[in-house]
This record gives C-alpha cells, sequence and structure tokens, in this order.
C-alpha cells in the first residue's frame, strides 16, 4: 500500500468518526430538547459539520493528485469558536 492510499484510509477513518459524532449529538440533541444543553449540542454539530467538510476537502485532494497538493489543504483554517468558554463564564 503506498503512502498516498494509507493517508486516504486514515482520512476516510476520521470523516468516519466526524459523521459518527455529528449523528451522536443529533441523536442526543432530540432527546434533550432544552435548555443549555441544546445550546451546546447545537454548537457541536456545527463544529462536526466544519470537520467534516475540511476532511473531504483533503480526501478529494488525495484521490485527484500527489501528497504535493496537500499544501493547498494545509492553508485552510477551521474557524475556532469560544462558545464554550463563554457558557463556563455564564
Amino acid at each position: 500500500m503506498s503512502d498516498k492510499q494509507k493517508l486516504i484510509k486514515i482520512f476516510e477513518y476520521a470523516l468516519n468518526q466526524e459523521e459518527t459524532g455529528k449523528c451522536f449529538f443529533q441523536a442526543s440533541l432530540q432527546r434533550m430538547g432544552w435548555g443549555a444543553a441544546v445550546d451546546a449540542f447545537t454548537q457541536l454539530i456545527k463544529e462536526e459539520e466544519h470537520h467534516i467538510i475540511f476532511i473531504k476537502e483533503i480526501l478529494d485532494t488525495l484521490k485527484r493528485g500527489s501528497l504535493n497538493q496537500l499544501q493547498i489543504v494545509r492553508n485552510h483554517e477551521i474557524e475556532t469558536t469560544n462558545f464554550f468558554d463563554e457558557q463556563a463564564k455564564s
């Protein structure tokens, strides 16, 4: 197995984990349905969605081209949030 194939497998696994996490938070959100937990789980779902998009971009780049093209993805930043820090303060 080539290095590229190994990386693809790793990122496919990571993508699966992010999608599983999103499903877990969505199911938990439906069970809770009230209070601060709703806000927290909604935020976690949004973060998982950003991670999914980011990992899909990496996978697309890997599948389309060479490892050298990953430099494009390295310049991509995931937006950081202070949601949980703000919640802890309030």
